[in-house]
């Protein structure tokens, strides 16, 4: 999906998708409160929490069982029918190649198509009936039909000018600027990105184990996840000779690599469970 258009900043017209409002609209007009991005990993781990519902999976975090089960009742899942989801789409996989396929036919060819509107905001458009517009979403402003665009654009920075604009003091959960039926906030692509690659990893591990007969430790799963991520070659264990045995020369560094991938697999179990709830994205607790 591409970006264009002209877009009103503060009191700078903005051109393109170079800019923050550009990137998140779309060419009908549509804008998104967040980047592209967080929602293609929204629909990523709802897809591999239903395949874990589908499972019945428990996960055992901190002594206490968490079964995964999608709370229905709640708002998103009103609308999102997690039960239509195709199963003809695995994302919990262990292979890397064609992971990038099967993402981009769940959520291009299926979840985009299907769900878009709901993380859409509110749309400009020509009153025609006033009675039935929205006026907890809308300023209803009258412009004279003569004015030239250059007109109305300055008509409209001088009408707003004097305007006390609210101030930003950090949102809760439910004190959001945004109006779409489903708003993410605070999340960060990369971060999302990590997560989803590790937890994917991670859930598939013993099935590929019992399948190859590989020994496959959290070390494995961070060298695919950076690799994935970030581009970075895989790293090698060094050892030079001491005497009669080998020694590690990268031991401190594996080590530290193999906690950052624990870590990361508890952060997306807790994000896959508060996901449960309706909460997104989530990470470091569970709701």
């Amino acid at each position: 999906m591409g970006y264009t258009g002209k877009y009103v900043k503060k009191t700078v017209l903005v051109t393109g998708k170079s800019s923050l409002v550009g990137r998140r609209m779309g060419d009908d007009g549509q804008q998104m409160s967040s980047d592209i991005h967080i929602y293609r990993w929204f629909s990523c781990f709802l897809k591999i929490t239903k395949e874990l519902e589908d499972n019945k999976t428990i996960f055992e975090l901190n002594g206490k069982k968490y079964p995964i089960k999608i709370d229905r009742s709640h708002s998103w899942f009103t609308k999102i029918d997690v039960n239509s989801f195709p199963k003809d789409i695995k994302l919990i996989q262990f292979q890397t190649k064609g992971i990038s396929t099967q993402i981009k036919k769940f959520f291009d060819d299926y979840f985009w198509k299907e769900y878009r509107n709901l993380f859409q905001e509110p749309k400009s458009f020509i009153v025609k009936e006033k009675d039935k517009v929205n006026t907890n979403l809308y300023d209803l402003i009258a412009v004279p039909k003569h004015f030239s665009f250059k007109e109305r654009q300055y008509d409209f920075r001088n009408l707003y000018k004097n305007i006390k604009q609210p101030i930003s003091k950090g949102r809760s959960k439910t004190n959001t600027r945004h109006r779409a039926d489903i708003v993410i906030e605070n999340a960060r692509d990369l971060v999302l990105k990590r997560l989803f690659h590790t937890i994917r990893l991670e859930l598939s591990r013993e099935e590929e184990i019992k399948k190859t007969k590989k020994k496959l430790t959290g070390f494995d799963i961070c060298n695919e996840v950076r690799f994935i991520t970030l581009g970075i070659p895989k790293i090698e264990v060094t050892t030079v000779k001491t005497f009669d045995r080998y020694k590690k020369t990268n031991k401190s560094q594996i080590e530290s690599l193999q906690r950052a991938t624990y870590r990361d697999i508890k952060w997306g179990k807790y994000l896959i469970l508060n996901l449960c709830k309706g909460h997104f994205p989530i990470y470091d607790k569970i709701i």
